[in-house]
């Protein structure tokens, strides 16, 4: 079927105007989207030494200087998508070369952007096509400081109170009971970024003794070097490493949530980043980031009412990247804006697991620390032995999202996989974290 939509898309670069062809069969569906793929490539690889310009001029005409209106359909939205794939085969330093078109060049990149974020946060597009526009972003330039800088991460405020926690329905989530959090905290809207935790690995984070507390107590850090260990190709690797682990693309890409972190490294960012923050001023000096509860992370991600997901009771694929999304894998922070909870924050389901502070015990199969949840019986104990299993919460692309936000997890301190990351609170230090 490859081959086919090969021939397809090379026969679209025969017509007379191309990029009208290229935009009728974006009115006609998704089905031509590989297609259109291939026939960029072809155009770069195959048509001679012109074909960095052709390829350009046809990528121009498909991103004009306007964005969709509320009302565009999917086609309209879709050639965007087009423009970015072609933009991306030509590549950013290329483009940004040309000037001798006054609309081309820099200001087309710039228009390309800021009209692929728009396409990813809010078109009718299929959440595949809406996760390949945040690839898109990453290789081109995405303009979001709040998701590349960790000084300028966005906060979402959670009020004091209290709100129903777990569920009668999920095996180890019940019973479902009311939890009292009486000071307000702030989350961080999105998980932790690839960018944003790179800041920490080039700062010398893994260097400071100071951020590796229970690393140490537990014998996993050592010179600059955290001991960790994943599962891969049906075997145990045990490493010593100074930064997380690289996957490539796409899930190593920028804007993407970062995986393959520890809980160790995890929670060593955090303490990076309250003295970074506290240092510029933006971090009260008796408050401090680390990473939530899972009372703070249920309560920011299903509000006070009780509901099954952050957005509601209902599933559907446009609202995370779930399995039945048909993504496969992590997708840029932001492509899922119908998924946000009730106080702003976003993908607490789906993309990435995420660590939380809390404990789950030694045995994997059953919790020690049951329900109803009570913060001061020991599950807050930051310095656990490495044998018990911290609690990871959200589901991943990986999974059904059939059970909701109550879905509790545990995994030991020391493991990292390419479906985890994680996401960061703020809070008062009295707060008892």
């Amino acid at each position: 079927r490859t081959f086919q939509e090969y021939l397809a898309g090379c026969e679209m670069l025969h017509k007379r105007v191309p990029y009208r062809e290229l935009r009728q069969r974006a009115q006609e569906g998704d089905f031509w989207y590989l297609a259109a793929q291939l026939a960029a490539e072809e155009l770069l690889y195959n048509q001679g030494f012109n074909a960095t310009k052709v390829l350009v001029d046809l990528a121009y005409p498909l991103c004009p200087s306007q964005p969709p209106t509320a009302e565009a359909d999917e086609g309209e939205w879709r050639t965007l998508l087009w423009a970015g794939h072609c933009a991306r085969v030509v590549g950013k330093r290329a483009i940004a070369q040309d000037t001798d078109d006054p609309e081309g060049g820099p200001h087309f990149l710039t228009r390309l952007c800021e009209s692929l974020l728009d396409l990813m946060r809010r078109s009718p597009l299929t959440p595949v096509e809406r996760a390949d526009a945040g690839r898109m972003l990453a290789v081109l330039g995405d303009p979001r400081l709040e998701v590349l800088d960790p000084l300028q991460i966005e906060w979402c405020e959670v009020p004091a109170g209290p709100f129903l926690m777990g569920s009668d329905q999920i095996e180890n989530a019940g019973p479902q009971h009311t939890v009292d959090l009486p000071y307000t905290y702030k989350i961080s809207r999105y998980p932790i970024t690839n960018a944003q935790y790179r800041h920490f690995v080039d700062a010398g984070g893994y260097a400071n003794a100071a951020y590796w507390p229970e690393a140490i107590a537990h014998e996993r850090w050592r010179d600059g070097q955290v001991r960790v260990y994943t599962f891969r190709d049906g075997s145990f690797i045990d490493e010593l490493r100074n930064a997380n682990a690289d996957y490539g693309e796409p899930l190593s890409l920028a804007n993407h949530p970062v995986v393959g972190v520890s809980w160790y490294e995890a929670l060593a960012f955090t303490r990076w980043l309250s003295d970074v923050m506290q240092e510029s001023d933006l971090l009260p000096a008796n408050w401090q980031i680390t990473l939530p509860s899972e009372a703070e992370w249920e309560k920011a991600a299903r509000g006070t009412d009780g509901r099954q997901y952050p957005w509601g009771d209902q599933l559907t694929t446009d609202h995370a990247n779930l399995r039945p999304s048909g993504i496969g894998h992590s997708s840029a922070v932001g492509a899922f804006a119908s998924g946000v909870s009730p106080y702003g924050a976003e993908e607490l389901m789906g993309n990435v697991w995420e660590w939380t502070r809390s404990l789950w015990g030694t045995d994997v199969g059953k919790p020690n620390f049951a329900y109803p949840y009570v913060a001061g019986d020991g599950r807050e104990d930051f310095m656990a032995s490495d044998r018990t299993a911290r609690i990871i919460r959200g589901d991943s692309s990986y999974s059904d999202g059939a059970s909701g936000c109550a879905r509790r997890n545990g995994l030991n301190p020391y493991y990292w996989l390419d479906y985890l990351g994680f996401r960061i609170v703020a809070s008062p230090s009295t707060s008892g974290n």
